[in-house]
């Protein structure tokens, strides 16, 4: 059975690595998946998911994994792609919280 963390626990890992890799939201984009995909949506988005600094971190529910994200993006002004874009499984849910940022050298200055 994987572990799964508390909304406060993934907040805190979340705002470390905005700590450590850069302050600015608009860098970031925070959005749900199935824990299944993430090297999948990195790709969608980057072609090379070794380029992107990331976390991806289980909640307990859905509903959890969305409170988190609604709280970064309201907080810090990061990107969210709609839901259209993340395909899910059937039966699954996006109970993961996948948040990256491409590599400085990839960041429009």
């Amino acid at each position: 059975m994987e572990q799964k963390y508390s909304i406060q626990q993934i907040k805190f890992e979340l705002l470390s690595y905005l700590k450590e890799f850069g302050t600015d939201g608009a860098d970031w984009t925070i959005q749900l998946t199935t824990g299944t995909d993430d090297q999948a949506v990195l790709r969608l988005h980057d072609g090379e998911a070794g380029s992107i600094i990331w976390i991806c971190k289980p909640t307990l529910s859905e509903r959890a994994a969305t409170l988190i994200k609604e709280h970064m993006v309201s907080r810090f002004g990061m990107n969210s792609p709609s839901a259209d874009t993340v395909p899910v499984p059937a039966g699954a849910e996006r109970n993961w919280v996948l948040m990256y940022r491409k590599a400085k050298s990839h960041v429009a200055a």
